[in-house]
């Protein structure tokens, strides 16, 4: 990778190559401190906010600043004491249920490099979810709302708002694109909380952000490729075709090499990827964040029904088909398609 320069202030319209520049000098900086100085530049320019802010990677660059004996204020501060709330929130609500018996996995909340949370996504099967609900209340956490997708709960801690997501299914309305399940069974402890196992966090990530929220953010780019080198390739590849999801999965590796500049360890290649090239040269040049082609969406979507049909039979999978007009996919569906940005959590939320 060649060293970029970051011209400050400059990322809307003359600098369109932004994204690359920020994932670069993250990754840099993890292995040198010798790129110390590039976290300067985006430690100092308050123009970079909102683009650091929509793409999840505020407490990434003060994570990094910190580690590098550097002097943090500011949003960067806020920023990694939030994490450190949330992830203590975690542990507490992973022992309380661990106490109690419950099965449970942390999706998507927590990656080896850190980022900004948006909220705790926690899964547990539907026998579970009334005991969880009660769990819930009892470490403080009070219901904000009910959905079809999943549940609110939250918390005040230390003037820090945490909300939890509760899942009894991994979804887009009632549409269940990723069996959770699996997913329940193979997680794995890191850090003392469950989480989803390698290959899972993968397939999760990369169908979520494609079928269901329509936008990539830097954060998630650097996620897919620290799990990537954590995943047995051979088997990633044939659980992906299997649960039909090879499509997002080869979007996310061109992604995510032409942003890096390197290729991945993992390698999956699409036909149909093939004809959506030139959109995937417009994503790219999206700003503040990469907008997923809706051409991809809706072959990603196809390619998913043929393997829930396989899978689960005809008739579930046209019942769970009908429900997705009801989830907020659509609301992501319009911020895709008109000139508008996703919805992200505040600054100082």
């Amino acid at each position: 990778m060649s060293l970029p320069r970051i011209r400050v202030g400059q990322h809307s319209k003359g600098n369109r190559d932004i994204h690359r520049k920020i994932v670069r000098v993250i990754l840099y900086s993890m292995q040198s401190n010798k790129y110390i100085a590039l976290l300067e530049t985006l430690l100092n320019d308050p123009s970079m906010l909102e683009f650091l802010r929509y793409n999840k990677v505020i407490t990434t660059i003060g994570f990094l600043a910190l580690h590098s004996d550097q002097a943090i204020q500011g949003i960067f501060k806020f920023k990694l004491q939030r994490y450190n709330i949330y992830l203590e929130e975690t542990k507490r609500l992973a022992e309380k249920l661990e106490y109690n018996g419950i099965e449970y996995t942390i999706m998507k909340t927590f990656s080896a490099i850190p980022k900004d949370i948006s909220d705790i996504d926690l899964l547990v099967s539907p026998e579970h979810a009334m005991d969880t609900r009660r769990i819930l209340l009892k470490l403080g956490f009070y219901p904000r709302k009910t959905g079809l997708e999943q549940d609110l709960y939250s918390k005040l801690v230390d003037n820090v708002t945490v909300d939890v997501e509760l899942h009894t299914s991994i979804a887009a309305a009632g549409y269940e694109y990723y069996d959770s399940r699996r997913v329940l069974r193979r997680s794995i402890v890191f850090n003392g909380i469950r989480v989803s196992e390698p290959i899972d966090s993968v397939l999760i990530l990369v169908a979520h952000d494609v079928m269901k929220d329509l936008y990539i953010p830097l954060a998630h780019i650097l996620e897919f490729y620290s799990l990537l080198n954590n995943a047995e390739c051979d088997e990633l590849i044939k659980q992906a075709s299997l649960y039909g999801l090879s499509l997002p999965l080869s979007f996310f590796t061109i992604l995510t090499e032409s942003i890096i500049g390197e290729k991945l360890r993992c390698k999956m290649t699409s036909h149909i990827l093939k004809l959506l090239l030139p959109d995937l040269a417009k994503a790219l040049k999206m700003d503040p964040v990469i907008k997923v082609p809706l051409l991809l969406t809706l072959t990603s979507y196809m390619e998913n029904l043929q393997s829930k049909v396989r899978l689960e039979g005809f008739s579930t999978t046209l019942k769970q088909l009908i429900s997705l007009p009801s989830g907020k996919g659509i609301n992501a569906l319009i911020h895709n398609v008109l000139p508008a940005k996703p919805e992200v959590k505040e600054i100082w939320e």
